[in-house]
């Protein structure tokens, strides 16, 4: 008889452990409670609180759906909070921080570090860069944004959740729309009002026409052309591309 393959023999997992931890202002709470219960039905799934039984075991048949978590910290003001996330074996942690300042309803996170790089053309290129999570009770947060190195990979610092998903999306320069008689400096990016693909990027400085000019593509080595009183070469505009889930290293 041929061997069964080892993930066969393994048992499936009918409890999956359900941890929470409380902090008030980033310091751990010496006294609190957690409750949780389905958002659909209200039914009570499970009680946490100091010195309780903490991971506890949740049926598998309750969550990977989305339950409502709700936090007291006793200490006098007493604050709580309120989250839905969806539970699983991988967002299996709820970190609660209160705080004073916005009622108890700061997001809790982690600092953390991306690495990230940007290439136009299979050419390293500086790109602004944001960082988006989708956090364990559906919403969207920003984590972060910096811009990418023109030679490489760069770090990019950000705080995130200790069970969001992180995705990652590198911008192009999108310009100024046109304006008569702007003054425009080298580097500077000018869009038609009716945008077709094309910016314009300022090589020497100056003002821009009275009249919105007859915009050209680029062609052949692409020569600058005048722009008012400055000159412009024309420049491939790329839209924004994204990148995700990515990992972080969370420190």
């Amino acid at each position: 008889m041929g061997k069964k393959p080892l993930n066969a023999l393994r048992p499936k997992l009918i409890f999956v452990p359900i941890s929470v931890e409380v902090r008030r202002e980033g310091e751990p709470s010496p006294r609190w409670l957690v409750t949780l219960q389905r958002s659909d039905t209200n039914q009570s799934l499970a009680n946490f609180y100091d010195g309780g039984p903490n991971p506890q075991y949740l049926s598998r048949a309750v969550i990977y759906r989305e339950v409502l978590a709700q936090a007291y910290e006793y200490s006098e003001p007493r604050l709580g909070m309120s989250r839905w996330p969806t539970l699983s074996e991988t967002a299996n942690h709820l970190l609660f921080n209160l705080t004073e300042s916005d009622g108890g309803n700061q997001v809790p996170t982690v600092d953390a570090r991306l690495k990230a790089a940007a290439t136009v053309d299979s050419v390293w290129a500086s790109r602004e860069t944001v960082i988006v999570e989708r956090m364990d009770d559906g919403q969207w947060r920003v984590a972060g944004y910096g811009r990418t190195p023109d030679d490489g990979l760069g770090d990019i610092d950000l705080k995130v959740t200790t069970s969001g998903t992180v995705y990652a999306i590198a911008l192009d320069d999108f310009g100024v729309t046109f304006v008569p008689g702007l003054a425009v400096a080298v580097n500077d990016r000018v869009r038609p009002a009716v945008f077709g693909g094309w910016v314009y990027e300022v090589t020497e400085p100056g003002e821009l026409p009275a009249t919105e000019p007859e915009w050209w593509p680029a062609v052949g080595e692409n020569p600058s052309r005048p722009l008012g009183t400055a000159r412009a070469i024309a420049v491939r505009y790329f839209r924004p591309l994204a990148h995700g889930p990515v990992p972080v290293e969370r420190i």
